[in-house]
């Protein structure tokens, strides 16, 4: 198992996507055959690029020089023609544009606006800004460029210059134009950086994915080296910044050549391929595995607690997929004009430009929130990319090694998953009164709102260690409070269990009795159980007021003042208004002691404050007055705080007794 390092911490920044593109090895030839995937040929003498290798009936060349142990390698291949050498560049496109990518995957081209994607490729690409010009134009992209600040070119260090050497002749520019193309299709309103490392050396990628994690939200890795513990080691630091989505190509090469880092670790999102092809479907497009996909199951990384199949006890890649051949490029250092580029290196730059199209990434630490939210994916039920007979190398319904959950349908898998509706009580207590009934509310109060119904079970009755007698001193209940949605689908966030409590003469201690959640449904449970005092105000003469004390769980969704969410506090008669008497008018505030009051919502304010004294009026036979105090939900980690509602005045022939209730806002965060 890969130890997780602590966590740094690191500076707030622009949603970004840094897609680090360097370079997956694929290995021997013997590795090919096992796989499935037979070899064509052997690389040109003196030629940089890689093996060539026949997936399917496509003979391809992989763009860069083979990963060693020491060393990195792009995912990235070119067909070649039926004489087995590259064809020569077009002056337009014929593979899959932009265009595809957006109606294939539902990128929502006015979305990522002041979010920014960088690409971290191997040496220097000097035509990479204009390369980038001729396909965004090609597309009607609007333009990206260094004057105004939309695109960014810096080496490993994370300066402008030096930069490394010109990686004419390596492969690596057509990587470089692959990445930023690809992520310029998905989100064609984010900004670009590109970081260039040294070299494929991996203490050189490790700087570089430093660098990018400290511009980005997002790195996406289009390289990889085979699985060794001693990279593994020195590696997986440099993949683990809190925040900071990390996704990387499973690689190119089939099932047989098993896994390969830095995909196999569990902080980074692992991305397969898939051969996206036009149809006649209401989609428009037909998907299904690319054979030349790899993956498999991780000697090294321990099961992540997100996944779930059975045929791989560690880590198994991949968890997404998207498309990875027939990719229209342009590049005019590596190739003159328009190429078609296969391989996993384009599919990991398209999924990181749907987490930047989401760009809800702060809470990122793996890939487990889209295994939470695996119906917002096309799932892919086709093809194959091995011989191993299961899930594992076959398109299958649900999870498979290949494409993992599936390719993108929208951003929406890509959005951190709401938090759980948790559902809470507060407590109260109030003033006892010498005759009459008067009602205490428990508030129940739902951390957001919900969009299906939450029933909550509740019962008010004498518990152990309390003290009140039931139908003496109080009324045991039991009952449901429903959640229902309301008009936008989503339900309200506070009900109330309104207790009944009786007051005497009696000179006694205070009393207790127990309002308490017994079960919920279409929720989960927080705190349960809320204890009420029935706080003795005896010996006393008149008609007295007091207020009483009560509680709310915060919850994380604002309330709206002058709706009812919120504090419900009592302001209470020692009994009824007699028959004829004149009308008790009795004026009260809301002030904060350590909540902070205000007009409404707004930063650092934490529920309606009250400054100019309202009235309430109690003619004949009333006893009870209701006031809400509404109160604001936060996600800040933060101490309790409390207000206070004070009745400042009466007239009428009544005096104050108890002035003072406290009101809790319970922090749940």
């Amino acid at each position: 198992m890969i130890t997780r390092p602590v966590a740094r911490s690191h500076r707030t920044r622009t949603s970004v996507v840094v897609a680090v593109a360097i370079a997956a090895v694929i290995g021997t030839a013997s590795m090919f055959l096992s796989s499935g995937i037979a070899t064509a040929g052997s690389s040109r003498p003196g030629s940089a690029r890689g093996p060539i290798v026949q997936i399917g009936h496509a003979a391809l060349q992989h763009l860069c020089a083979p990963a060693s142990r020491t060393t990195v390698a792009c995912d990235a291949l070119v067909q070649l023609d039926d004489r087995g050498r590259i064809p020569a560049s077009a002056s337009a496109p014929n593979g899959l544009g932009a265009d595809d990518i957006e109606r294939a995957y539902h990128g929502d081209v006015s979305a990522g606006g002041g979010h920014t994607i960088a690409v971290v490729d191997v040496f220097d690409d000097a035509n990479a800004e204009s390369d980038l010009a001729v396909y965004r134009a090609q597309y009607g992209l609007a333009p990206c460029t260094s004057t105004t600040g939309c695109f960014t070119k810096i080496n490993e260090h994370g300066a402008p210059s030096p930069l490394p050497t010109s990686g004419a002749g390596t492969g690596w520019p057509a990587e470089i134009s692959l990445d930023l193309q690809m992520a310029s299709a998905v989100c064609p309103l984010c900004h670009l950086v590109l970081v260039e490392a040294s070299s494929a050396a991996w203490p050189d990628i490790e700087s570089a994915v430093d660098t990018a994690a400290a511009h980005a939200d997002v790195v996406s890795n289009s390289y990889g080296d085979n699985e060794s513990a001693s990279v593994a080691a020195a590696a997986q630091p440099h993949y683990d910044h809190p925040g900071v989505v990390m996704v990387a190509s499973s690689g190119d090469g089939g099932f047989a050549a098993g896994p390969q880092l830095p995909a196999a670790f569990a902080n980074v999102t692992s991305v397969g391929g898939t051969v996206l092809a036009r149809d006649t479907s209401a989609r428009g497009y037909t998907e299904q595995v690319w054979g030349g996909t790899r993956n498999g199951c991780s000697t090294l990384v321990a099961k992540p607690s997100y996944q779930h199949d059975a045929g791989c006890a560690n880590r198994t890649i991949a968890d997404v997929a998207a498309a990875a051949t027939n990719i229209a490029v342009y590049d005019s250092l590596g190739a003159s004009g328009w190429i078609n580029l296969s391989g996993t290196s384009a599919a990991a730059p398209i999924v990181a430009g749907m987490y930047a199209l989401a760009g809800d990434t702060a809470s990122y630490t793996d890939p487990a929130r889209i295994y939470q939210q695996s119906t917002a994916l096309y799932d892919i039920t086709a093809g194959s990319n091995g011989m191993c007979g299961t899930y594992l190398c076959n398109g299958a319904t649900g999870y498979d090694g290949p494409t993992g959950l599936g390719t993108p349908n929208g951003a929406a898998a890509f959005l951190a998953p709401p938090a759980p509706v948790v559902a809470s009580i507060g407590s109260a207590s109030a003033y006892e009164g010498d005759a009459g009934a008067r009602a205490i509310d428990f508030a129940v109060t739902l951390s957001r709102p919900a969009t299906t119904p939450v029933t909550v079970s509740y019962a008010v009755a004498r518990r152990a260690g309390d003290t009140a007698t039931a139908g003496a001193d109080f009324v045991a209940a039991a009952g449901t409070l429903l959640f229902t949605p309301q008009a936008g689908g989503l339900t309200s966030t506070v009900l109330y269990v309104t207790a009944t409590i009786k007051g005497d003469t009696t000179v006694e201690p205070g009393e207790t009795f127990t309002a308490a959640i017994t079960s919920v449904s279409g929720a989960t449970l927080g705190r349960s159980v809320a204890r009420s005092t029935i706080v003795n105000d005896d010996p006393g003469r008149g008609l007295r007021l007091s207020v009483s004390n009560a509680g709310i769980v915060e919850g994380n969704a604002v309330a709206t003042p002058g709706t009812g969410n919120g504090l419900r506090m009592h302001v209470s008669l020692s009994r009824p208004v007699p028959a004829g008497h004149a009308p008790i008018v009795v004026r009260y505030t809301v002030t904060g002691i350590t909540a902070t009051g205000g007009s409404g919502p707004g930063a650092g304010v934490d529920f309606v404050a009250v400054t100019t004294p309202i009235a309430l009026t109690f003619t004949a036979g009333q006893i009870d007055k209701a006031v809400t105090v509404s109160v604001f939900a936060d996600t800040f980690v933060e101490p309790d705080e409390t207000l206070e509602l004070t009745l400042v005045s009466a007239t009428g022939g009544a005096t104050i007794s108890h002035a003072v209730g406290i009101g809790t806002i319970r922090n749940d965060d």
